[in-house]
């Protein structure tokens, strides 16, 4: 399922996950049913982001059901492909709110994800180009030379330059607030016990 705007949703025909290679104990009705929903899980390296977990049971119907877990990238159910030709899309016109922009993306060593910012008509607004970024990373802040803020509600398209790489999600957000530590009160000495 995909959503532009958390309420509308369309949902694809394609299965997500299948019983996998045939075997006696599986290929059964129930093979591959999910149970009950997906949790988001710590990951299995120390340092790595969260993760989906999927349970799904095997050999459902032919022996005890055992649990499996299937674990995918946070926001890794789609993703905007591109092989190692290098390709490039633009989105349809946005306006945003926020401060930075974040990218759910992966890319091969020789892989890359480059993004500029343009304008209404599609033309490069100046200091808004990523350069090309490469890595794996659930939240990446992209750095431009100017800063994000100052397109913040105003009509913006994001051209996508992509070489064996896959694009998860992107997210425009204000900066979180932090607030300062406490100051510890100042320590009076009482005049008549000058301890």
């Amino acid at each position: 399922m995909t959503s532009r705007d958390g309420e509308t949703f369309r949902r694809t025909e394609e299965a997500f996950l299948t019983a996998g290679p045939e075997t006696d104990d599986n290929w059964y009705y129930g093979s591959a049913g999910i149970c009950y929903s997906m949790v988001e899980t710590e990951p299995d390296f120390p340092g790595a982001p969260r993760e989906i977990s999927l349970y799904v049971p095997h050999g459902y119907r032919v022996k005890p059901v055992s649990l499996y877990r299937y674990a995918i990238r946070l926001d890794g159910f789609f993703s905007w492909r591109c092989d190692y030709e290098p390709g490039k899309v633009v989105t349809k016109p946005l306006i945003f709110d926020g401060d930075r922009l974040s990218l759910n993306f992966s890319t091969s060593a020789a892989g890359y994800v480059r993004i500029r910012l343009l304008d209404a008509d599609g033309r490069a607004l100046e200091g808004y180009d990523s350069g090309n970024l490469f890595g794996d990373s659930v939240d990446r802040l992209v750095d431009f030379e100017k800063p994000v803020a100052q397109l913040a509600g105003k009509t913006v398209r994001m051209e996508l330059s992509m070489k064996d790489a896959d694009l998860y999600s992107f997210r425009f957000e204000k900066t979180p607030l932090v607030s300062a530590p406490a100051e510890k009160p100042e320590t009076v000495k009482s005049v008549f016990n000058p301890a």
